[in-house]
């Protein structure tokens, strides 16, 4: 019913755009859709769709993310209380699920922008049996290069599902998700509006989903999912490449979950892994070497997690065993994650404790305002980021107003962090250039709603500080 209601941007509805204006939220800069959650960087935050890891959420240098909202049936946002299932990120999670597609009828959807147009529509091929959900977008910036030659940029997005019913407890789902987007300024332009005149980024996402309910009570899951990110960021003049960066990277994603309800407990369970593989190069015209050397790792993990129910009470507690392998080291990691509730009718009370791992990071490039996604691993010199986190909260209602208010207490450890001097592009070891730092992160949050039939009013408030402790100088930062 939120996604709904989502504000238009310039005429486009963004979910990425409306989750910033939650409570604990931000945006990595003006105008970009990263997340950085409760004292996090946007690195910090698991986006998926349909469970398949999205590494660049962001179209337009960061104007609006790449979810087309008419393809979207619903989201899942944790920034505390996570569930077990979810890990490698520290911040929070975003889990955006598409729609299966209706069974007995066909819809169409399309929207005109000022800056571009999308359209999508679902249906059946086989009534009951076989539906398809589809939709795309694309931007009319292209079209700048028939009266600015020397300039052109746009972008494009589409996806695609089917979902067959075997019955109702039982369905299989296919998704695949494809992006570009590209900024060309002629190298003959005297007036240059950013250092590298040419870039490109994509994605492309792919998954297939499993799921039955069993009459015994289990409920099963599994799904295989495939990502590929690349990015090349290329400075041109006179015909002469004078900087040319690019990266690829493929992760490998597979996931598999059982859980019941007995009662007054509830059990989930499974395992996960993930297999990246990366390579990131320095180009010019004499030489080509790789600034992040050619990496394979593999991230595995084993969760679970139960929850009892007595009378106005909930309890729960899960853990989550990580493991990681790269060609240099391997590192083991246990997660903690509990909570406890109170529920007063509509209003409900929590304090939960999480305690989160990650092996995957990104390098930030400060210095321009566009697509920034060279990952890395852990490896012998970068260990693991952890983060501890307490957190409490309460959730009100009142006719149609829904209020809360929550507070934390957050610590990163292991926080990956410019050394001084640092020299990303070089073709010495760039592990030198990078050192960890401790974070801390405190914050109190408010948030009220009110919605009728006519209107849709959100107010969110929060006051947070967040401060790094640099391990070597103790150099601290607000």
């Amino acid at each position: 019913k939120q996604l709904e209601t989502i504000p238009y941007l310039l005429g486009q509805r963004d979910v990425m755009s409306y989750v910033q204006t939650l409570p604990g939220v931000s945006n990595a800069q003006e105008g970009n859709t990263g997340l950085n959650i409760r004292g996090g960087r946007s690195d910090e935050t698991l986006i998926l769709l349909d469970d398949a890891p999205i590494y660049n959420p962001n179209h337009v240098f960061g104007l609006f993310s790449s979810f087309n909202a008419g393809v979207v049936k619903s989201i899942d946002f944790y920034k505390d209380r996570m569930p077990s299932e979810y890990g490698g990120r520290n911040a929070g999670v975003l889990a955006v699920h598409t729609k299966n597609g209706d069974f007995n009828k066909r819809n169409l959807e399309a929207n005109v922008s000022l800056l571009g147009s999308d359209i999508s529509s679902d249906g059946y091929l086989i009534k009951d049996k076989l539906s398809y959900n589809i939709g795309g977008r694309a931007s009319y910036a292209n079209l700048i290069k028939y009266f600015t030659p020397d300039l052109e940029a746009g972008y494009y997005d589409v996806n695609a599902k089917l979902t067959f019913k075997r019955s109702d407890k039982e369905y299989v789902s296919g998704s695949f998700y494809t992006s570009k987007d590209g900024y060309f300024q002629s190298d003959d332009n005297q007036n240059i509006v950013l250092f590298f005149n040419q870039s490109s980024w994509s994605n492309t996402a792919a998954s297939l989903k499993w799921y039955k309910a069993m009459d015994n009570g289990w409920n099963m899951k599994a799904v295989y999912s495939f990502s590929r990110l690349e990015n090349e960021k290329a400075s041109v003049y006179e015909n002469v490449s004078t900087f040319d960066t690019y990266q690829e990277m493929d992760v490998h994603h597979a996931k598999g979950v059982l859980n019941k309800n007995w009662g007054k407990w509830d059990v989930n369970y499974g395992i996960e892994t993930s297999v990246y593989a990366s390579n990131s190069v320095f180009r010019d015209d004499d030489t080509s070497f790789a600034f992040i050397p050619q990496n394979i790792s593999t991230e595995i993990a084993a969760f679970g997690e139960a929850s009892y129910t007595w009378q106005s009470w909930r309890a729960k507690l899960g853990t989550r065993l990580n493991g990681y392998v790269s060609a240099n080291k391997k590192y083991i990691v246990p997660d903690v994650r509990g909570s406890l509730t109170k529920s007063w009718g509509q209003n409900s009370a929590y304090l939960a404790i999480d305690r989160t791992s990650q092996f995957i990071f990104q390098l930030y490039e400060t210095f321009m305002p566009i697509a920034s996604d060279f990952w890395i691993t852990a490896n012998d010199k970068l260990g693991p980021q952890i983060s501890n986190m307490v957190s409490l909260g309460y959730d009100g209602s009142y006719k149609k107003l829904n209020y809360g208010v929550g507070a934390y207490a957050k610590r990163y450890e292991g926080a990956i962090d410019y050394a001084d001097g640092a020299v990303l592009y070089s073709d010495s070891d760039y592990s030198q250039y990078l050192e960890p730092v401790d974070r801390r992160s405190v914050g109190i949050e408010f948030n009220a709603s009110y919605v009728s039939k006519r209107i849709s009013l959100d107010a969110n408030y929060t006051l947070s500080k967040t401060t790094e402790t640099d391990r070597q100088t103790d150099r601290q930062t607000d």
